[in-house]
């Protein structure tokens, strides 16, 4: 039991870790995308991987994805969290043209990470599901942005 629980809480931190350099990577080809996240905008590049806000983020990344999976075989609650993730970004001034850099560099960690297991089919599920996640919150953006064109009028 012991060695399960150990096991299971290091591969955790691992995960954690890989998304932490997962956005380094992002925020060391598109600096400018720090500036969106609050905690950490003015972060040094080289603490990155030690912010407790960056592994905060990292936790509902995580959450966020593993819903995502769990939901993918009921197309209108998978579809609901992503409006949802959506909404909360353009309320937090995320540029919508960001959304879709998130994807790549999460599939490269989980695929340098996944290495001996990763193959074409891999990947294509994994492009797939952050192409649908990039597309519905980016539709959920510019509804926010336009609230009038979803209100009829009469």
């Amino acid at each position: 039991m012991t060695r399960a629980c150990c096991l299971n809480s290091f591969m955790f931190l691992l995960w954690l870790l890989f998304l932490a350099s997962s956005y380094g990577r992002l925020f060391e080809s598109h600096p400018e995308m720090q500036g969106f996240f609050g905690d950490i905008k003015e972060c040094p590049p080289h603490l990155l991987p030690q912010s407790k806000q960056l592994r905060t983020h990292a936790l509902r990344v995580m959450g966020f994805i593993e819903k995502c999976i769990s939901r993918i075989h009921t197309p209108e609650r998978l579809d609901a969290i992503i409006r949802q993730l959506g909404r909360h970004h353009f309320k937090y001034g995320a540029p919508p043209g960001y959304i879709p850099l998130v994807g790549p560099q999460f599939i490269l960690a989980i695929r340098m990470t996944l290495d001996p297991q990763w193959d074409a089919v891999t990947e294509d599920a994994w492009l797939n599901l952050f192409a649908y996640i990039a597309y519905g919150m980016k539709q959920a953006m510019a509804s926010s942005s336009h609230p009038d064109l979803l209100t009829p009028t009469t």
